[in-house]
């Protein structure tokens, strides 16, 4: 391998990102997230750029943030310690007047919309049962919220109709199979407008002129999510547009006569501007390989705004002018010195499931990385399962790369991003033939000439972590260590001791405990610890609402029964992922020594 420059793990740690951006009503601002403190936060920037200005320089972290349609008001939320018990407040542009609008913290309040005149807002909230939530509606001139959708399954604000008096409310335990009712909002009837008997998931995203036409992403009788329109006086549901990969983000302009929407290929997002009378298009080439999320219009509709999470970047707001067709960045979160030659542009590959089924991936090559080098290698597993490894910013990937790893972050049978059957693939009783997919990924490594045979570690978060787990315990002479973050190691304890709104969607994807419990144990790894061979890193949030931190004390506890080598970092101020740059410094420099330790140095 040629002689590269190798930077210390702390500069990627400190690279910095925007997201979830909103326009001001003047269209003169944006506000967004940033964690340029080191924790998320909103913030407020000129649409043309500049120094951005802080609405809260709290300790806790932010998820989103909203300018209302009128006046300087911004709502953004607030959780506590990574519990996502989410409070919603409410500021003016300068963050002078800080108020919250709940202050339930054993209650999750989940920001929908802003009314069309911005005289109030809509949210989903835990509060009448724990297990689910229902939607309110807040005017800012009552104090108390208004409850007007109380489902059987867990509900969620999707949009307001143009005269304020309705409300799309989705409803559905996971997002790949939802129903959509039309809510009146001083009556409280409801119109179920998805009467599909099918699986199918709908986000709206706007309404035509007249308010007779619903705007919509669909997958309904089909493989990958369309631009469709639904007629609302028969119901009727008709494609605009619809291919091979999923329109992952939509957004209406204010003329309600163009779409911009986002395409996820193969992981990576193309954005596109639709003339709806015409049926014109017109695609952004420009855009750096990234991912695009946060779509909205400007109120004057000359605009829009997304982030866009670059592979060779950070994710940062962006805007497109329409008239002239100009791409602008208006944030640029600091980099610290990460030039070209400290990231590397990770690839697509496939490689053969144990099945022959072609599985995707990314892999980042070091630079001068050759085959048939004894190249220590990291195979990447995303959690979910329903999510895909996609090429954004990964500061800890790159990092490996930078340090000789091969990476290949897999999407295994049941990711999202390759249609319906393949997110399928692992559910119920096939849960294993996922797992088995980690060791065709070992396979092909060791058969490409990609990696060392005795040096391949299995790392991932979360349900990640189950499939770490799981790889090591099933295919323990594959491996030479084990990095388990916030992992499902008990499906069990998982399922009885998970917050109570997270456990029905994860019934539906593992099985319960009453018709399925016999084969949850037999595939929960902590049942089959003494199988592992090699040393592993542990790392969890005391306040995890997902996944219990009881769940991975009781993993370090047989590890250490069985004299298996185990590090393990419990973090008390963190939930279901290292948000704090303070944890993040402390836990990713003990995995990269640990990797080269275990991995690196073995002969």
């Amino acid at each position: 391998m040629e002689e590269t420059v190798s930077y210390e793990i702390e500069r990627y740690l400190n690279v910095r990102s925007a997201s979830s951006p909103s326009f001001s009503p003047d269209g003169q601002h944006i506000a967004f997230v940033s964690n340029i403190t080191g924790v998320p936060l909103p913030w407020v920037v000129s649409a043309r750029g500049g120094w951005p200005q802080p609405i809260s320089l709290a300790t806790e972290r932010t998820g989103q943030v909203a300018f209302a349609p009128s006046g300087n008001s911004i709502v953004f939320d607030r959780d506590q310690g990574g519990n996502e018990h989410w409070q919603i407040l409410l500021s003016d542009d300068e963050g002078h007047d800080v108020r919250s609008y709940t202050d339930d913290p054993a209650v999750s309040h989940q920001f929908g919309q802003w009314s069309p005149t911005g005289s109030g807002f809509s949210y989903a909230a835990n509060l009448r049962e724990r297990r689910r939530f229902d939607v309110y509606v807040q005017a800012l001139s009552d104090p108390e919220p208004k409850l007007v959708y109380a489902g059987d399954e867990s509900s969620h604000p999707a949009a307001w109709t143009p005269d304020g008096r309705h409300l799309i409310v989705q409803e559905g335990e996971q997002p790949e199979n939802t129903d959509l009712y039309l809510v009146e909002l001083q009556s409280l009837e409801r119109v179920h407008l998805t009467p599909y008997t099918g699986e199918a998931a709908y986000y709206p995203f706007g309404f035509s002129t007249d308010g007779r036409m619903l705007y919509l992403r669909t997958d309904q009788d089909q493989e990958f999510l369309g631009l469709a329109v639904l007629h609302l006086d028969n119901l009727i549901l008709r494609y605009l547009v619809s291919f091979e990969w999923d329109i992952e983000d939509a957004a209406m302009a204010p003329s309600r006569r163009r779409v911009a929407y986002s395409k996820n290929v193969d992981g990576a997002s193309q954005v596109t501007v639709r003339d709806l009378p015409s049926g014109d298009e017109y695609r952004i080439s420009e855009l750096p390989l990234g991912v695009v999320s946060g779509l909205s219009w400007a109120p004057h509709g000359r605009s829009f705004v997304f982030a866009l999470n670059s592979a060779l970047a950070t994710s940062d707001v962006w805007t497109f002018e329409i008239r002239h067709r100009r791409l602008r960045q208006v944030t640029h979160s600091p980099r610290v010195g990460l030039g070209p030659e400290a990231l590397v542009k990770p690839e697509v590959v496939r490689f053969s499931g144990h099945d022959g089924l072609e599985i995707p991936a990314l892999m980042y090559l070091p630079h001068g990385a050759q085959p048939d080098a004894d190249n220590a290698a990291i195979v990447q597993v995303h959690g979910g399962p329903a999510a895909q490894t996609r090429p954004i910013f990964d500061p800890i990937l790159q990092y490996f790369a930078n340090r000789g790893y091969v990476v290949l972050a897999t999407n295994v049978r049941g990711s999202t991003g390759y249609g319906r059957t393949y997110t399928h693939l692992d559910d119920g009783r096939k849960r294993m033939d996922s797992v088995a997919d980690l060791e065709a990924a070992n396979s092909w490594l060791r058969s490409s000439g990609w990696a060392h045979p005795r040096r391949i570690a299995v790392m991932g978060p979360s349900y990640g972590g189950f499939m770490v787990l799981s790889a090591l315990t099933t295919y323990p002479d594959s491996w030479a260590a084990g990095v388990n973050e916030r992992g499902v190691a008990d499906f069990i304890m998982h399922l009885e001791r998970t917050e109570p709104q997270g456990r029905r969607p994860r019934e539906i994807e593992y099985g319960t405990i009453e018709e399925d419990g016999d084969f949850l144990r037999s595939i929960s790894p902590i049942h089959h610890v003494e199988k592992i061979r090699v040393p592993m890193f542990v790392i969890h949030g005391a306040n995890d609402p997902r996944v219990s931190v009881s769940v991975a004390d009781s993993l370090v506890a047989q590890l250490r029964e069985y004299n298996i080598p185990v590090e393990y970092l419990l973090f008390e101020n963190e939930g279901h992922g290292l948000v704090r740059l303070a944890n993040r410094l402390r836990a990713y420099p003990a995995i990269s020594e640990f990797l080269d330790q275990q991995v690196k140095a073995i002969p």
